[in-house]
């Protein structure tokens, strides 16, 4: 795809439509357009990489493992973000290869750091979306602390379905949560 293409798929993505003139701005500026190979890492669980990715063409796996195999849990095209969960939830939960070749944007985590502080169309998008890698991450640790369960990644998943929602936090939106809800909290900006 030629970057003019790719930078118009960018400038359209849901998640920047709202930017000012600034915010595009800084974007165009400090965004650029990177190819990868297939099997080539995106990112990994055990560290928040420096830079985002948005997927521009091509496709990549989210990968997690359940009783030691490694599984697909999700292939993510293009509009997918790669190392935005972990940045908005403060620890890393993404494990992605890419599974053909692909280009993607790639955006410092410090542009990404001021469009959320400063451009807030950006930060309303990131705060309503519900990463599939943030699903995958709360079910792990369920998983892992809770053994005598027996129960598996795959299993927890594939039971969660579509099941779950994305609950502001607000106390209004929290008091009217049923009894038969279980709330997790999956970021790690919280204390405790």
């Amino acid at each position: 795809m030629s970057e003019v293409n790719a930078r118009a798929a960018l400038h359209a993505h849901p998640a920047f439509i709202g930017l000012s003139q600034d915010g595009l701005q800084s974007l165009n500026v400090g965004a650029e357009l990177r190819s990868f190979e297939t099997g080539q890492v995106l990112s990994t669980a055990q560290q928040i990489a420096s830079t985002v990715l948005m997927l521009v063409n091509g496709q990549a796996r989210l990968l997690s493992r359940d009783q030691g195999r490694l599984f697909t849990v999700e292939k993510l095209g293009p509009g997918a973000f790669v190392g935005l969960a972990s940045i908005l939830r403060a620890r890393a939960c993404e494990e992605v290869s890419a599974s053909e070749p692909l280009q993607a944007w790639m955006l410092p985590d410090a542009l990404v750091m001021d469009l959320l502080q400063r451009e807030s169309a950006f930060a309303a998008w990131c705060g309503a979306e519900l990463f599939s890698a943030e699903r995958v991450a709360l079910v792990e640790l369920l998983v892992e602390t809770h053994p005598h369960q027996r129960s598996s990644v795959q299993q927890s998943l594939k039971a969660l379905g579509t099941n779950a929602l994305l609950v502001p936090p607000q106390r209004q939106a929290l008091t009217q949560l049923t009894a038969d809800v279980v709330l997790l909290a999956a970021s790690h900006n919280l204390p405790n």
